[in-house]
């Protein structure tokens, strides 16, 4: 499994329940403070079927067609090129391999009432 934008590694630590023993989660994240965070955090909890990447999820560190699931929460939205992201998902799925998303969207720019309530 691969988590895109890791931070310190929650979502990794979470998946790590899905993948068993027997399975491994790679994360990444373009933030070295964020990748050492995470990489504390594993030696902390003392799992050793995870693993951290620095790198740009626009151009993965990643083999093609190497992994089963892609996961990503919240991050898809900050990067430039959404396309370059998802041409990368597909390229490191392997075939029959699945993705989920989390994040937010616009089609069309926010109401000017909404834009001014601070809470938003």
């Amino acid at each position: 499994m691969l988590d895109l934008g890791s931070g310190a590694g929650i979502g990794v630590f979470i998946a790590r329940g899905k993948v068993g023993e027997s399975g491994k989660v790679i994360g990444v994240d373009f933030a070295k403070v964020m990748i050492e965070k995470a990489n504390k955090n594993k030696v902390k909890l003392g799992y050793k079927n995870v693993e951290f990447i620095l790198g740009d999820i626009e151009n993965l560190p990643i083999l093609s067609e190497s992994v089963d699931v892609v996961i990503s929460n919240w991050v898809i939205n900050l990067v430039h090129s959404k396309k370059k992201v998802y041409h990368e998902i597909f390229r490191v799925l392997k075939s029959g391999g699945h993705f989920c998303i989390s994040d937010v969207s616009l089609n069309s720019d926010l109401p000017k009432g909404i834009l001014d309530i601070v809470e938003m």
